[in-house]
């Protein structure tokens, strides 16, 4: 049996299928969604993990679909402030998504949260594992019960050095196991 995953922002509302992060300059943080994600099965997912990937699908960035992972991925890669920066995630919902658990040029994977980087989040088999604090039920890292519906934040920080203002696209993925 096949399982159904679903993606709502903000959690418990609308079903979607893209995340707009908004613009801004050099040095911004962009504003933090938050986003649920459930499925349909009857037993729980297993081995669940986030990555990122290059966009598929009608690309209409301002580069192109390459590019732009390999931009993210350099951003996430630099340990200088002012070069740090790309897809952020914090999965501390349990206690509101604390600042200690956004990841910075120091600690790229705080306690509940990763920025995404070589390694780390750049393709299914360097996935970051999902945490328990996504939701209260959740008692195993990398499993989403069923009926739970599993939250967390994401962000975009473009560095302060950044050279190629524009559009950038990229594909956020789940993968999981599920028996049914």
């Amino acid at each position: 049996m096949a399982v159904n995953i679903t993606w709502k922002s903000p959690p418990a509302g609308t079903t979607v299928t893209s995340v707009d992060h908004g613009s801004g300059g050099n040095g911004s943080t962009l504003t933090a969604v938050e986003v649920g994600v459930s499925h349909d099965g009857s037993n729980p997912i297993t081995n669940c993990k986030f990555y990122i990937g290059q966009k598929s699908g009608v690309y209409s960035g301002g580069f192109s679909a390459v590019a732009d992972l390999a931009e993210l991925l350099s951003w996430g890669d630099a340990s200088v402030a002012a070069d740090f920066g790309g897809f952020q995630i914090n999965m501390n919902q349990v206690a509101s998504y604390p600042t200690a658990n956004w990841p910075t040029e120091t600690t790229k994977q705080p306690s509940y949260g990763s920025a995404v980087y070589t390694g780390v989040g750049d393709s299914a088999a360097n996935g970051i594992l999902l945490k328990t604090t996504m939701d209260s039920t959740m008692t195993m890292d990398g499993i989403i019960p069923a009926s739970v519906e599993a939250k967390f934040k994401c962000r975009i920080h473009i560095p302060t050095n950044a050279i190629n203002p524009g559009i950038r696209q990229f594909d956020q993925k789940l993968r999981y196991t599920y028996t049914s």
